[in-house]
């Protein structure tokens, strides 16, 4: 029986299809598991990554035009896999080891440093995503790593019912609401003055939620805290979870 095209050519180019299958695999991998790391390289990843399925194709191309033989094409593109692989796990490794403390604060990763959160902490009440109407977005999240802590902090502009909306759900949620001044004394006082943080002048209106607070040891050495701050003045509202 004679060979149809499609079978012909999947014969001639069955090893480079295959690399660029397992490259495509390796990188939605890399993505899921490192996005960490992908996340503090940049495009400089996602650039490499290009260039090896360029490449493949350009041998797949040579291959099927039997300008070169399919051997001698098959050889290439396994070394050029192997080659340009072995670099991009070199970033993966250097870039875990320089980097894994780095504050990431591309607000495109908020959704998965959200799902990432390795605390036991109540984010129920977090946007999933950052809205669509959200103005002056800004974001940052610290990895955890060994004894160093892990941190989540989100805040945007929004307008005014929307804020209204976020002061009725929370005053349901919160375990202790209030202005950071009327924590003082009280067990949720350094979560509250966390709440602060993302602000060199803390606006007079800012309203502190506290949803959930735990401290591990005595003086608050090591704990986690979840809470949400609103400004009015200001048309703003703040997210942070905290684990150190």
């Amino acid at each position: 029986m004679q060979k149809t095209i499609f079978c012909r050519v999947l014969q001639c180019l069955w090893v480079p299809v295959l690399l660029i299958l397992s490259a495509l695999a390796f990188y939605m991998t890399a993505a899921h598991v490192f996005w960490i790391q992908l996340a503090q390289m940049g495009d400089g990843f996602a650039g490499i990554f290009f260039w090896l399925l360029v490449g493949l194709c350009g041998i797949a191309v040579l291959a099927l035009t039997g300008w070169v033989k399919k051997t001698t094409c098959n050889l290439i593109a396994v070394l050029y896999f192997v080659a340009v692989i072995g670099v991009l796990f070199g970033k993966l490794f250097f870039g875990t080891i320089f980097s894994i403390t780095d504050v990431i604060k591309d607000p495109a990763y908020y959704e998965t440093a959200l799902q990432s959160l390795s605390m036991d902490q109540r984010v129920d009440g977090f946007p999933e995503q950052i809205p669509s109407n959200a103005q002056t977005v800004q974001f940052a999240y610290v990895p955890g790593f060994a004894q160093g802590g892990e941190s989540l902090t989100l805040k945007f502009q929004t307008d005014e019912k929307e804020l209204q909306r976020y002061r009725a759900i929370f005053a349901r949620k919160a375990a202790a609401s209030g202005m950071i001044a009327s924590f003082a004394g009280t067990p949720y006082e350094i979560p509250a003055r966390m709440a602060g943080a993302p602000y060199d002048e803390v606006p007079s209106d800012y309203m502190v939620y506290i949803l959930s607070a735990q401290d591990h040891r005595d003086n608050w050495n090591h704990g986690t805290c979840s809470l949400v701050g609103i400004s009015q003045e200001k048309g703003e509202i703040t997210f942070l979870a905290e684990n150190w």
